[in-house]
């Protein structure tokens, strides 16, 4: 199985892959850009016995599909991936996020950039294909230009009845937008504890029940910290992440979502 995590720049992305893997992830530091590689990867053991593969991505922006930020083009680079877990960054609300590519915290406006760039690259590679001397066939034509059509119009494809699956055996192309994914709202330690609940904005808990998509929630930063110290052998010093997650740690409840929502079913 293979795992990739998308979001925003400054979203906790690779920090979510430290706490999955107990290793750091993604980074452009003191690289060129001709230097940059386009992923982080690493092998964990999966609850289910077998191996997942993690991958860790450079941070999207707005119009990422047209250069901005580090590019759009390594999304075509995990196009092949079982699962995506969309990260969006709900830690220092109310603060002027200047780290933050647009400069401010909400989630649902995060979630919802990250869809257009997958829908972008989709649209992207189904362009290619359409003009390309592919063949395969006036049916499969057809079938990627309603896709495309649909995609354009704001609907993602895994919407549209078919298995990701599927779509690859009808169109010959991983399609990013048909992939199974959960959002990880990554949140401040303090919103765990709160009695006023976790802060979801609406729309974005609206968004997540209209799709279908499980929503689940972690403080990267603890739970990071958590996996880095499970790694070395040693001892937490404390039990907080236990506390907070019934002694589970981040990937084992991945699993559990994806089991308890049938995404691979």
């Amino acid at each position: 199985m293979r795992i990739a995590i998308i979001g925003l720049a400054q979203s906790g992305k690779s920090t979510v892959f430290t706490a999955l893997t107990g290793q750091h992830g993604w980074s452009a530091d003191g690289l060129l850009e001709s230097e940059l590689t386009p992923v982080a990867e690493a092998r964990r053991p999966a609850p289910n016995g077998q191996t997942v593969e993690i991958i860790d991505t450079p941070g999207l922006c707005r119009g990422s599909s047209l250069g901005r930020g580090a590019g759009g083009a390594f999304l075509r680079e995990i196009a092949d991936v079982d699962l995506l877990l969309v990260v969006v960054r709900l830690f220092g609300r109310g603060l002027i996020a200047m780290d933050h590519p647009e400069r401010s915290v909400d989630g649902f406006r995060d979630a919802r950039i990250v869809d257009e760039e997958l829908a972008m690259s989709d649209a992207s590679a189904i362009r290619e294909w359409l003009g390309s001397d592919s063949g395969g066939g006036a049916e499969k034509g057809a079938a990627l230009a309603a896709i495309l059509n649909a995609i354009e119009h704001g609907q993602m494809a895994r919407t549209m009845g078919l298995a990701a699956d599927e779509l690859r055996d009808l169109t010959e192309i991983d399609l990013l937008t048909a992939k199974p994914l959960i959002l990880i709202a990554n949140v401040d330690e303090e919103d765990l504890y709160s009695e006023t609940g976790l802060p979801f904005p609406d729309e974005l808990r609206q968004k997540a029940e209209i799709a279908g998509t499980p929503l689940l929630v972690c403080c990267a930063r603890l739970e990071a910290d958590s996996a880095c110290v499970a790694d070395t052998g040693t001892e937490a010093s404390d039990g907080l992440v236990d506390e907070l997650t019934g002694g589970q740690d981040l990937l084992t409840r991945v699993y559990s979502v994806c089991e308890h929502s049938g995404l691979f079913a």
